[in-house]
Parts: structure tokens; sequence; C-alpha cells
């Protein structure tokens, strides 16, 4: 889940905040985790845009016993352009 958010913020330069906080809700989705809207923050400054994903994910430690277990991640990238010919 964190590598495919890091493709996401990485390759999505052009892609507004919004729009990549609900395709990270999406991949969440995809990967069966419950991430709530309120558990990721995206945000973009100059060229530089992050997201922040907070969330739980119950372990099953022993039969039947379930440990909730608190994960977080951040990761960030910078947009380059003008390398184009």
């Amino acid at each position: 889940f964190e590598d495919s958010t890091r493709a996401l913020v990485l390759f999505g330069s052009g892609t507004t905040p919004e729009a990549l906080h609900d395709q990270i809700l999406e991949l969440a989705e995809g990967y069966g985790l419950s991430v709530f809207p309120e558990d990721v923050n995206v945000q973009r400054t100059g060229t530089r845009t992050w997201a922040e994903v907070a969330y739980t994910q119950p372990v099953e430690l022993l039969p039947r016993f379930y440990y909730p277990l608190d994960l977080n991640f951040t990761v960030e990238a910078f947009a380059i352009s003008g390398l184009g010919r």
C-alpha cells in the first residue's frame, strides 16, 4: 500500500491533491484496508507533493485474537519540469 501510494504521488504531479486523496482511498479499498477519508492528508506546496496516511489494521496474533496495529507513513515527491525536448 505504501509503495503504491508513493507511485501515485511520484507520478501525480499533474493531478490535484483532492484527486490524489481519492485515489489513495481507492488503493486502500483495493488492498482491503480500513482507511477513512480523515486518515489521509495530501498537500502540495510549489513542486513538492506529500501524502500522510495513518490507519489501524487488526492483526491476528493467535487464532481469534486480533491486536489493533496502528500504522502510518508519509511519502513525498518533487515535480521536475522542463526536461522534455
